[in-house]
């Protein structure tokens, strides 16, 4: 890990992001694909107890002398033009009337039924003579509210998983595109600060600042750094003496806002290369030299100016009508 590049060692940890963020979202869109699934299949059976409960066939055969005889038949055809695992009607005791195992018949139903003998329907998930399954339970009424038995229709949770396999597919692409898609930004920013950083290590970055941290300030020279706009971005603790610039570090600002000479400001705008040339201020005489700093990669680089001053003259109180300076 030491010797890896603030790039690299970046590009890694975005990639482990990533990778943790596209395994997330896929367990999310998984979990949310599946209880869609069991919701859907959950509405569906309930609609079906109860399209079968609301029909006065059942009511009338549940009264009869011998119900299972009269709804078995009929049972067995809702579960194959509906498309359910079972479809079983009850007395209030539990006892079944139908049933798709014909030797089940007859015997307790296996599930809850304390919401549906008080009048209510519900659907729940639980593991009957089929296995685990979705199911939902409806009570069948006469016409003065009393329960006369009960429907459960239900579809196994195997079925279930089919139907929620069939999402898959368009999951699997979303998780696929979002890790593709982060991945690739994760290159380019990558290669953006690989660039930036010509592939240095962090601990080389801090090096090279606090080298040139001190070159800067340990030059008797005024040095400024201008940017392409004519933007003052650095400049030494000589430089603010020498041009009564404020002593802490500024954010970028315009030349011309510093009160310098209009000549000076001038100058250092365009960019030009000077040598040697003398400007004045309120106080001192300036010895200028400026040229284009080029970044370290001329295909990124931006070109800065550079002002420096060797020598520096300060006024004397006037003689006369002559002024005298000293250097």
């Amino acid at each position: 890990m030491r010797k890896w590049s603030l790039a690299t060692r970046l590009l890694t940890g975005q990639l482990a992001f990533i990778l943790c963020l596209s395994a997330g979202l896929s367990w999310a869109l998984y979990a949310q694909a599946e209880q869609h699934s069991y919701d859907e299949t959950a509405e569906r059976m309930l609609s079906v107890a109860e399209t079968i409960a609301a029909d006065p066939f059942v009511l009338e055969a549940v009264a009869g002398p011998n119900p299972s005889a009269a709804l078995q038949p009929y049972a067995e055809e809702v579960m194959q033009s509906a498309h359910v695992d079972f479809l079983t009607i009850m007395a209030p005791d539990r006892t079944r009337y139908t049933h798709r195992t014909d030797s089940q018949i007859g015997r307790p139903y296996i599930g809850s039924v304390e919401q549906a003998l008080g009048g209510q329907s519900f659907t729940e998930v639980y593991t009957g003579t089929l296995g685990p399954s979705v199911r939902a339970i409806v009570p069948v009424t006469d016409g003065e509210g009393t329960v006369q038995a009960l429907v459960a229709a239900g579809l196994t949770v195997d079925r279930v998983a089919i139907a929620r396999d069939a999402e898959l597919p368009g999951l699997f692409i979303i998780s696929i595109a979002a890790l593709a898609w982060g991945t690739l930004a994760s290159f380019l920013l990558s290669r953006y600060l690989k660039r930036t950083t010509q592939d240095r290590r962090p601990d080389e970055l801090v090096e090279v600042f606090a080298f040139h941290d001190a070159a800067l300030h340990s030059l008797r020279e005024g040095l400024l750094l201008i940017n392409n706009d004519g933007r003052l971005v650095l400049y030494n603790d000589q430089a603010a003496e020498l041009l009564d610039l404020p002593p802490e570090r500024c954010s970028p600002v315009d030349v011309r806002e510093l009160g310098l000479p209009g000549t000076l400001a001038d100058l250092l705008r365009s960019g030009n290369r000077a040598d040697d040339e003398f400007h004045f201020t309120r106080n001192r005489i300036l010895v200028v030299n400026q040229s284009p700093a080029l970044a370290a990669r001329r295909e990124r680089g931006t070109a800065a100016s550079v002002l420096s001053s060797p020598s520096g003259w300060e006024q004397l109180p006037r003689s006369g009508t002559t002024p005298r300076w000293k250097r």
